[in-house]
């Protein structure tokens, strides 16, 4: 699962895990739909954008924490923090 409110973004990280290999790559513009989308066990990967409007990333970490306790989740941003 791939969160992240640039277009370009989504689309680059989505080719990128699908030459790695990575099968049912789901893209999302928005974190609260993403939300409501995951499933525990479903993904092996979740990349989150950091700042997003509506919910950060981070906030989106901690509510998929809350379902899903082993998926694997990166972090990314184009902004200096």
């Amino acid at each position: 699962m791939i969160v992240d409110d640039e277009p370009d973004i989504l689309i680059t990280i989505k080719l990128v895990l699908d030459k790695s290999g990575f099968q049912n790559v789901d893209i999302f513009s928005d974190p609260l739909e993403a939300l409501a989308k995951f499933k525990a066990d479903k993904y092996d990967l979740v990349v989150l954008d950091i700042r997003m409007p509506e919910m950060s990333g981070y906030d989106l970490y901690r509510e998929i924490r809350k379902q899903d306790k082993s998926v694997r989740v990166c972090f990314v941003s184009a902004f200096e923090d």
